[in-house]
């Protein structure tokens, strides 16, 4: 955590950023990146057109600065006692707000939640991003495991195709058996239309 004396110059204080509106917010976060990445704002899926759009690395993905996390303590408010439905309307909200990246995964159990805020809703419009745990006590799932899961995964959030789908939590010394044995089958489901890219945590 900084300390005051250390806070860069330019960052304002807490106080003065639980008084910034979102408009206010996405002005300022647009002036600092206007001159250092390709920006765009899109009007044609999102109604608010103060939101900042930056490209995903490599992907050609358009994303909001701004995403929403689906896990934490949180959890969308179902660690704190709230309803699924009221866990839905968050993420409704979000994308009301122009954000158009939700992050969830099979460990957070808020798939099924994203899933339903995701009703109705164009599916081309959301870059949605999951996960799945791949390794146990150093034993690896099998890839007809994998594909089973994954088949969950879209179940639960209600698609067919996932744009982001990472391996969770790979420990390092796990990197090679699960090259092994994992990514020849993402690539078959990735060529299949179920994956669009794929991902490690």
């Amino acid at each position: 955590m900084l300390s005051e004396r250390s806070r860069p110059p330019s960052s304002p204080s807490p106080d003065a950023l639980s008084q910034l509106t979102l408009p206010r917010l996405g002005q300022r976060l647009l002036a600092k990146l206007e001159d250092r990445l390709p920006v765009v704002i899109d009007r044609r899926c999102h109604p608010r057109p103060d939101m900042v759009y930056v490209p995903l690395g490599r992907t050609g993905l358009r994303v909001s600065v701004m995403g929403l996390g689906c896990g934490g303590f949180s959890r969308l408010g179902l660690g704190t006692g709230k309803t699924h439905r009221q866990a839905a309307g968050l993420v409704r909200s979000a994308l009301a707000l122009g954000i158009n990246l939700i992050d969830t995964a099979e460990a957070y159990g808020t798939e099924t939640v994203v899933g339903r805020a995701l009703r109705g809703v164009p599916r081309e419009s959301v870059i949605l991003s999951t996960k799945k745990v791949v390794d146990h006590r150093r034993r690896i799932l099998t890839p007809q495991d994998l594909i089973a899961s994954l088949d969950r995964n879209l179940q639960r959030l209600g698609t067919d195709y996932i744009d982001i789908y990472h391996l969770h939590g790979v420990k390092p010394d796990c990197y090679a058996a699960v090259a092994d044995a994992l990514v020849p089958t993402l690539e078959t489901l990735r060529e299949a239309g179920k994956i669009r890219f794929l991902g490690i945590t």
